[in-house]
């Protein structure tokens, strides 16, 4: 609903068709999620509920939620917490070995 602003959804069908978690197939790329639960703009739930779909479709995910923070934080470098996100990706992207010339 944020997403275009509440007066152009005329339907739930169409906030349905929209909703992340409902577009998860098997086909779906290996997905990282960093969120944060004071997140005004979307709720940490959706992020939660992707993920959900993520597994159950036997998607290789990985899921990072962080207690403070508001939406668009991006890189969060000043925050001695948020800003451990980007060495949590590059963790996960060793693991599963998706970079090519980085070690694992």
């Amino acid at each position: 609903r944020n997403l275009f602003g509440p007066d152009r959804y005329e339907s739930e069908e169409l906030v349905e068709l929209l909703s992340n978690e409902n577009r998860v197939t098997k086909e779906t790329p290996p997905t990282f999620i960093f969120h944060t639960t004071e997140d005004q703009a979307v709720p940490v739930e959706n992020a939660v509920r992707f993920y959900s779909a993520l597994r159950t479709h036997g998607v290789n995910c990985e899921m990072h939620i962080y207690q403070k923070g508001r939406h668009g934080v991006g890189l969060a470098q000043t925050d001695p917490v948020l800003s451990s996100w980007p060495a949590r990706l590059e963790d996960w992207l060793r693991t599963n070995a998706y970079l090519p010339g980085l070690p694992n």
